[in-house]
């Protein structure tokens, strides 16, 4: 049997040496892992062997008992070696880490980011993607550190180690120095988490796994603008061997790679197409409780809004965003019904006004069409991709946008974009529409605990209704700001399903529908919520199953009352729950809906 420091190091696993390849892969392992056991499933089958893309992979094999730092160091100097002597290195990079070997990599491109190591083949600039696998990126760094150290004095006679605990995870201080480190290098990366949802069967293990964190969604998303989160159907130690390259979870993680650099025929200067409001997330997979609160809306607000005798009076949503895929299905009927307007403000005329080149629009629009069928929409193009020149750009666009809006007809305007400063221009719109009756709701931001900007604007301004996230069951989103009075009301925007444009299909479901997460995904939710409550409001009826004074909902802040009533505690916020107003049956059942509006709209 060899030694442990054999497997130390920078292997390439191509038998073929063609230097020519596209496009770098670089495994790093886990803490007490193996840079070739570590990707091998218990079938022997290594699916980073004969990986069926063109590139040059390597595997990275390091001693547990080494520092953050020096593991970091010896990964820059062996990869910087093997790129040296190429004609061409300026190749894009793709990392792939599990546990700790996220933290390696986070650490070698800090140590870039500052200088203090250097790579003669560009390294840092060439890096395109990061896939992290159970990364402990959030997790209560001392738990971990001597969770880890007990791992390693329990596997030591295994394993080669001392048992006297590794100097790998040495301080919290370190740790939580690497993480603000890491921040300003990520805007230009893609990056995708990955976590498990299996649990060990040996009971040992599980314990440890447990309280580690692993799995734990918080504990590994860094929250950052342009990470996805996904998940791998597997333990933490088995959910980077995959038992063939057909496998479910590995398509999955091939179809990233193939996306990195020129794989899908993007130039490395345009990578890196990303939203930098803090508020959208693309997630791998539908929340289940998602699906149940859908479910539940379908059977109560639902039911009791389309019970109306009189035929609706239609209300209408303004989505301001990137634009809207009118050709996608889930619009069809909608289209048909003459229900979308739509109009481009880009500068770039060429580009049409029923189209997204983003998907954030397309997202968005479909929520508060999924919330209110029997609305109206229409959709103001005002950027086409959400990097931060695009957004900074769009704001005497968004301005445009919403006195257009207004003018159709708009009652209700969602915003799902947050910025860390006011602007003037879109501040002066916003005060227009909120004194011509426009309820605007806007996203609180995914900044979590930041003290500096804790809610973006517009959703700061007090004629705006601020918007948090929830998940189905109403337990607050773990990157929501802080509640705030008047910015405390949440609703669903975790794991939600929703149409993505047909030009961008390569990276949407079967279906056509793509998964966020995020404040922006609960803003047009709210938003089809705002819609829903007005159609009811607006229809009449018989002795008492009307609301008279119904063009009160038409202001902000009767609308806020409306959600606060409809809301439940949840630490410290208001979690809105559409069946405290709809979940009602019988003959008095409009009666009973409409007093309960009533009443809101007659207190204080």
């Amino acid at each position: 049997m060899g030694s442990k420091e054999e497997s130390w190091g920078l292997l390439r696993l191509n038998e073929h040496h063609n230097l020519t390849f596209n496009m770098d892969i670089v495994a790093v392992h886990g803490f007490q892992g193996d840079r070739l056991s570590s990707w091998t499933h218990s079938n022997s089958f290594c699916w980073l062997q004969d990986l069926p893309l063109e590139a040059n992979v390597y595997t990275y094999g390091y001693s547990a008992w080494a520092s953050i730092e020096s593991s970091a160091q010896g990964l820059i100097q062996a990869l910087d070696t093997e790129r040296m002597y190429r004609e061409n290195f300026e190749v894009p990079i793709a990392f792939v880490a599990i546990g700790s070997g996220g933290l390696i990599v986070k650490q070698a491109l800090i140590l870039l980011a500052s200088f203090r190591a250097r790579s003669q083949t560009q390294i840092l600039t060439n890096t395109v993607s990061l896939l992290f696998f159970d990364v402990p990126h959030r997790s209560e760094l001392s738990t971990t550190i001597r969770t880890m150290t007990k791992m390693a004095n329990i596997m030591a006679p295994w394993t080669g180690g001392n048992g006297e605990g590794g100097s790998m995870f040495q301080t919290k201080r370190e740790l939580t120095t690497m993480m603000e480190g890491f921040a300003p290098i990520s805007n230009r990366l893609r990056i995708y988490t990955f976590c498990n949802t299996l649990r060990n069967s040996n009971s040992t293990f599980a314990r440890l796994e447990l309280s580690m964190g692993l799995g734990d969604v918080m504990n590994h998303y860094m929250g950052l603008p342009n990470e996805e989160l996904l998940y791998i159907n597997a333990t933490y130690a088995e959910m980077c061997k995959f038992p063939s390259h057909q496998s479910a979870d590995c398509r999955t993680v091939l179809a990233i790679l193939r996306r990195t650099g020129f794989q899908d025929g993007v130039e490395i200067g345009n990578r890196g197409k990303r939203h930098v409001d803090q508020i959208f997330r693309l997630d791998g997979s539908e929340s289940e409780t998602a699906k149940q609160w859908f479910n539940d809306l379908r059977l109560d607000a639902h039911r009791v809004v389309h019970a109306r005798p009189l035929p609706p009076r239609r209300v209408c949503i303004a989505i301001i965003d990137s634009g809207l895929d009118t050709s996608h299905p889930a619009f069809a009927d909608a289209f048909k019904d003459n229900r979308i307007t739509t109009k481009s403000f880009l500068a770039d005329r060429s580009l049409p006004a029923d189209a997204d080149d983003d998907g954030h629009g397309t997202h968005t629009a479909h929520l508060a069409l999924q919330v209110a069928p029997r609305a109206r929409l229409v959709a103001a193009r005002v950027y086409q991709h959400g990097t931060p020149e695009a957004m900074e750009a769009a704001l005497p666009a968004i301005a445009s946008a919403i006195r257009w809006a207004v003018s159709e007809g708009a009652k209700v305007v969602s915003l799902s974009f947050g910025y860390r400063q006011m602007d003037a221009g879109v501040r002066a719109a916003i005060r227009e529409a909120h004194f011509k009756g426009a309820i605007i709701i806007a996203a609180a931001s995914n900044s979590g605990v930041n003290p500096r900007f804790p809610i973006s604007f517009p959703a700061s301004m007090r004629q705006v209704i601020c918007m948090h996230s929830t998940d189905g069951e109403g337990n607050p989103s773990g990157r929501n700001p802080p509640p705030v009075p008047d910015c405390a009301l949440a609703v669903l925007g975790e794991g939600v399903a929703a149409a993505w444009p047909t030009n961008l299909r390569a990276d949407a479901r079967e279906d056509g529908l793509r998964v966020a997460s995020g404040t922006s995904v609960a803003t047009p939710i709210a938003a089809g919520l705002a819609a829903l409550i007005l159609e009811y409001a607006m229809q009449g009826g018989g002795s008492g199953e009307s609301v008279k004074n119904w063009r009160s909902l038409q202001h902000c802040d009767e609308m806020r009352k409306m959600f606060v009533a409809m809301a439940r505690q949840r630490q410290g916020y208001l979690t809105i729950a559409p069946s405290s107003l709809f979940d009602y049956h019988g003959d008095d059942m409009h009666r009973r809906v409409c007093g309960k509006i009533s009443d809101v709209l007659d207190s204080l």
